[in-house]
């Protein structure tokens, strides 16, 4: 997903850049900080297909709860990165992931 998957622009504000990769049934969010300190803010997923569940990151660490589309208390460290993929655990609509 993350080299071929649909592209969507999520969130760029003071210094801090997400974007999402989905491709069929994967979903990767890729966050960047540019800030000299620890950037904390909830993340909406405009566009996904995933209405609950859970993003647990592969670069840097955390879970992170996609409730009606929005991941909640996502931190990111001061100039650095985060990767967060979906793991599909938590769905609630009938869907399978």
């Amino acid at each position: 997903a993350l080299r071929t998957g649909r592209f969507l622009s999520l969130y760029a504000i003071n210094g801090v850049y997400a974007f999402a990769r989905i491709l069929d049934r994967e979903e990767v969010v890729v966050i960047f900080n540019t800030g000299h300190t620890p950037a904390t803010f909830d993340l909406t997923l405009t566009g996904n297909t995933s209405v609950q569940g859970t993003f647990k990151a592969v670069w840097n660490t955390g879970s992170y709860p996609l409730t009606k589309g929005t991941l909640h208390g996502i931190t990111v460290p001061a100039r650095d990165a985060l990767v967060l993929v979906y793991d599909g655990k938590g769905v609630s609509d009938g869907e399978n992931r």
